[in-house]
C-alpha cells in the first residue's frame, strides 16, 4: 500500500471504521484474538495477499472512504473461505475464476454455472470503458487548466484505483456503483471547466436499479436463440435499455415451501424455501419482438440525433476562397458561421450529403450576390477595410475587385462612411463625392469602371 493509502487508514477520523473492519475481518477469516490489529493475524492465517484488509472492507461495505453497501453474500454470512477454497487459491490466476465458479455450483446447483465468470467479464469491460473515459478527461488540457476540474478527475482516478486494489468481484454491486460515480466525477470536472463533456460510455442498467443483476451481472455476454434468430443481450440490455422484465417473468428465485417439522420442533414454525420454476422464464412471443423490431418508426429529423450538439450554439470558423486580381492579394479569409443566423433554413439545404455531415454546400449557393448597395463592406470584410486601401485606390477598385462586383455598388455617402466612419456626421445630407471627387455618385461609378464621367 502506498503512503497515501497508509495515511488514509491511519487518519484519526477513520479509526472507528478501521476497528469495525478489523472485527469483520476476524469474523470472515475465523481469526481469534484482538480485532484492533488484524493485519499480522490475517497475513499469518491466510498467507496470501497483503491487502486482505482492503478486500474484506470492500466485501463488507465498511471502507471509510468509499460509499459502499455490503455485498449480498456478506449479509448472508458467507466467509472468505466459502469461495477461496484451497483448490481455488492454488489454481493459476488464469484458471482461478473457473475453479471458483465450480465452487458456486457445488452450493447453488448447476443453474449458477458460469455466473462468476460473467461477473468477472462484466466488471472487466465496464472498468476498461470507464478508465478510458477518465483518461480522456485527465488528458484534456481544458480540464487540466481548472483546479476544481482537476479535483474531479483525481477523485475518479482514486475510485478506479480502489476498485482494482480491492478486486471489484468482492462486491460487484458496490463496484458497479463506484464506476458510475467515477463517470459522474469526470462529468462534474468538465462542468467545472465550463466545457461540454464527451458522451459517456454505455454501461447498461446499474445493479442498484435492477435487482436481477445482483445475480445476473454480465448477462450482456449471453447469446441465445429466440424464434430461430440469434439474440444478443448486449444489444438489447446495454444499447437498447430493454428491461429484464420485458422478456422474462418477474418472479423471485425462492418461494416459501412446505413446513419442516424437524425445524419447527427446534425453533417454532419454519418453512423450507424452494426454487420457483417460473423465475427467469422467457415470456417472449413473436408479437412482442415485432412490437419493437417492426413497429412503424416515428418521423425522424436531423435534430433527433443532433439537437443537443454543442456546435449548434458555437461560432464555427471557416476559410473562404477569394478571387482578387493582384497576385499579392489574399487568396482566402476566415469567417464565422453561426447556425443561429440560419435557423429558418432546413439542415439539408446546407448539409447536402446523407452520410457525411461535414459535406456542406458553398455559401454562394444561397448568397448568390451579396454585393449590393445596402450592404456594408465592413460587415463581411472586417473593420480594417480602411487600412487595406490607399488614396489612389478610390478610382482603382476594378484593378483588384471583379468589375461585375464593382458595377453593383454606387459610391454614395453610405458607401464612403464604410471607411470614413469618423466623418459620418460631416455635412449630413450631402454626397461626399460632390466635393471630394467633383462627381455625382453615378458619375464616379463610371469613372471607377473606366468610363467617361
Amino acid at each position: 500500500m502506498n503512503a497515501r493509502g497508509r495515511r488514509a487508514i491511519d487518519d484519526p477520523a477513520r479509526r472507528i471504521a478501521r476497528g469495525r473492519t478489523a472485527l469483520i475481518i476476524s469474523l470472515l477469516f475465523g481469526i481469534a484474538g484482538s480485532a484492533l490489529a488484524p493485519r499480522g493475524a490475517v497475513a499469518q492465517a491466510r498467507g496470501r495477499w497483503p491487502n486482505d484488509t482492503l478486500q474484506a472492507a470492500f466485501y463488507a461495505g465498511t471502507s471509510a472512504h468509499l460509499a459502499l453497501s455490503p455485498d449480498p453474500m456478506f449479509t448472508a454470512r458467507v466467509q472468505c473461505a466459502g469461495c477461496h477454497t484451497p483448490a481455488a487459491d492454488s489454481a493459476p490466476p488464469s484458471r482461478r475464476i473457473a475453479v471458483m465458479d465450480r465452487v458456486c455450483t457445488s452450493c447453488h446447483g448447476i443453474r449458477f454455472a458460469g455466473m462468476l465468470t460473467r461477473w468477472n467479464q462484466g466488471l472487466a469491460w465496464r472498468s476498461r470503458a470507464v478508465a478510458e473515459y477518465v483518461k480522456r478527461g485527465a488528458g484534456d488540457a481544458r480540464v487540466a487548466g481548472a483546479p476544481a476540474a482537476r479535483a474531479g478527475v483525481s477523485a475518479a482516478q482514486r475510485t478506479l484505483a480502489a476498485i482494482e486494489a480491492a478486486n471489484g468481484l468482492h462486491n460487484v454491486r458496490g463496484a458497479d456503483g463506484l464506476l458510475r460515480a467515477a463517470l459522474d466525477s469526470v462529468a462534474a470536472a468538465y462542468a467545472a471547466a465550463r466545457v461540454a463533456a464527451p458522451p459517456r460510455p454505455a454501461l447498461g442498467p446499474s445493479v442498484a436499479s435492477t435487482s436481477c443483476l445482483v445475480c445476473h451481472y454480465g448477462v450482456e455476454a449471453a447469446r441465445d436463440s429466440v424464434f430461430g434468430h440469434v439474440f444478443d443481450h448486449s444489444v438489447h440490455v446495454v444499447q437498447g435499455g430493454v428491461r429484464c422484465s420485458e422478456c422474462h417473468g418477474a418472479v423471485d428465485y425462492f418461494v416459501v415451501g412446505t413446513r419442516n417439522p424437524e425445524r419447527e420442533a427446534r425453533g417454532g414454525e419454519h418453512r423450507e424455501p424452494t426454487i420457483d420454476p417460473r423465475h427467469g422464464r422467457t415470456m417472449l412471443t413473436a408479437a412482442s419482438c415485432a412490437a419493437c423490431h417492426h413497429a412503424a418508426a416515428p418521423p425522424a429529423s436531423c435534430r433527433t440525433c443532433h439537437g443537443d450538439d454543442p456546435r449548434l450554439a458555437a461560432a464555427i470558423r471557416l476559410t473562404l476562397p477569394l478571387r482578387l486580381t493582384p497576385p499579392s492579394a489574399p487568396a482566402a479569409r476566415a469567417v464565422e458561421f453561426q447556425h443561429a443566423r440560419h435557423r429558418t433554413l432546413q439542415c439539408v439545404e446546407c448539409h447536402t450529403s446523407k452520410t457525411a455531415v461535414a459535406t456542406v454546400a458553398a455559401c454562394n449557393s444561397c448568397h448568390v450576390e451579396h454585393h449590393e448597395q445596402v450592404a456594408q463592406c465592413a460587415t463581411c470584410h472586417g473593420p480594417n477595410v480602411h487600412d487595406a486601401h490607399t488614396g489612389k485606390d478610390h478610382l482603382a477598385c476594378a484593378s483588384c475587385h471583379a468589375r461585375a462586383t464593382v458595377a453593383l455598388l454606387i459610391p454614395d455617402r453610405s458607401f464612403c462612411v464604410t471607411c470614413h466612419a469618423d466623418h459620418a456626421d460631416h455635412k449630413r445630407g450631402r454626397e461626399c463625392s460632390t466635393c471630394h471627387m467633383q462627381s455625382t455618385p453615378a458619375e464616379l461609378r463610371r469613372r471607377i469602371l473606366g468610363g467617361s464621367p
